[in-house]
């Protein structure tokens, strides 16, 4: 008696830690991060479910209104934006809610051809391989997060296509709910024609949502490739008039030199190194669109009076983010630098420092 009970406690603590982490790894990067968070959280959660089980009938209202209550405690734990939380605890319960279904049809399956050994304790053994088995492969199968679904560029606003997935997965959760109420009220047939019908919809829709994740990749890429080029243009126009310039340059050094005019030359090739030095500083850096970010980031804090100095001792050359990733993390960073220094009274100045510090930490 007890070995069933503890074998129900696990399966029941299982599916919904690993609900739980699969829910969030579709929708957060870091979630492999933060996977002790997340059992922590689930081992409490089922801790109250199960006191609250005994007094209450309802158990797959009591957890669902306990996820729906936790959101704000996820979202605070797992640093991530309400839709996020709210998208993720909606997964991880669309697809508790699936395997109850499918566990529904196997015992009924069990019951009509006459297994009479298909017993609860079995379809929790059941239940425990088939968490095993989703754990196994989210794990091992290195999927993207498809967390910009969730984010907008505008902070100021929702993001669409989240909102939708979010508004798609409510009606998906309504439906299996008030299949699992009335399961055993259909015929055998209808359960294998529901169950059947219930997976082959709920597999659209995750098509639905990589075509979604597809398209976006595809307008971010449209998007940030007009951005580089615009950069790039202003940046190599910057170094042709550089080049441009030189052979003037040259001229006017070699006739202050001829009439040892030195204290001047000197003056004038300090002008010259120090209208150069902006260009020249970026340079080292492997990927010509981050040099072309920074520069032209450089040029519009110069028009509000903030100087922008740059180190460089490690050109990014083998880093894991993309050239987007790093010009986004660079952009944030330094427009934090702004938020503190532009009002300052002295003359602003903010500088930036590329060093690697062992593996892939920069």
């Amino acid at each position: 008696m007890w070995i069933a009970k503890l074998i129900n406690s696990l399966a029941g603590f299982i599916s919904l830690n690993t609900s739980l982490s699969c829910g969030f790894l579709f929708v957060e990067k870091n979630t492999k991060d933060n996977i002790k968070k997340i059992t922590c959280f689930s081992f409490i959660l089922y801790v109250l479910y199960y006191i609250s089980s005994v007094f209450l009938y309802y158990n797959n209202i009591i957890i669902l209104i306990m996820l729906v209550l936790s959101i704000p405690v996820l979202k605070k734990i797992l640093q991530s934006t309400y839709l996020q939380t709210a998208a993720g605890i909606l997964i991880s319960s669309v697809l508790n809610l699936s395997v109850l279904c499918l566990l529904s049809l196997i015992y009924s399956i069990s019951r009509y051809i006459g297994i009479e050994a298909v017993n609860h304790l079995f379809l929790n053994i059941i239940c425990i391989l088939i968490y095993i088995l989703i754990n196994y492969f989210i794990y091992r199968k290195d999927e993207e997060s498809l967390e910009s679904l969730f984010i907008d560029p505008d902070n100021n606003r929702i993001s669409q296509y989240g909102l939708t997935i979010v508004i798609l997965l409510i009606c998906i959760l309504i439906w299996l709910y008030f299949v699992l109420t009335d399961f055993n009220l259909y015929l055998i047939k209808s359960q294998v024609i529901i169950v059947t019908f219930t997976y082959i919809f709920i597999a659209f829709f995750m098509y639905y949502i990589k075509r979604i994740y597809i398209y976006q990749m595809k307008q971010i890429e449209i998007f940030t490739d007009k951005q580089y080029q615009k950069e790039m243009t202003n940046f190599m126009e910057m170094i042709r008039s550089q080049r441009h310039d030189f052979n003037f340059h040259i001229q006017a050094i070699s006739g202050m030199l001829r009439n040892e005019k030195y204290n001047e030359c000197r003056e004038y090739v300090d002008t010259m190194v120090k209208s150069t030095q902006s260009v020249n500083e970026v340079l080292p850096i492997y990927h010509p669109a981050v040099s072309a970010f920074l520069s032209n980031f450089r040029e519009i804090l110069l028009r509000k009076g903030i100087e922008l100095k740059i180190q460089i001792y490690y050109d990014l050359k083998n880093t894991s983010c993309t050239v987007y990733e790093i010009n986004k993390i660079l952009g944030n960073l330094i427009q934090n630098a702004v938020d503190e220094v532009e009002d300052s009274k002295n003359r602003p100045w903010i500088e930036v420092m590329f060093f690697k510090r062992g593996g892939n930490r920069l």
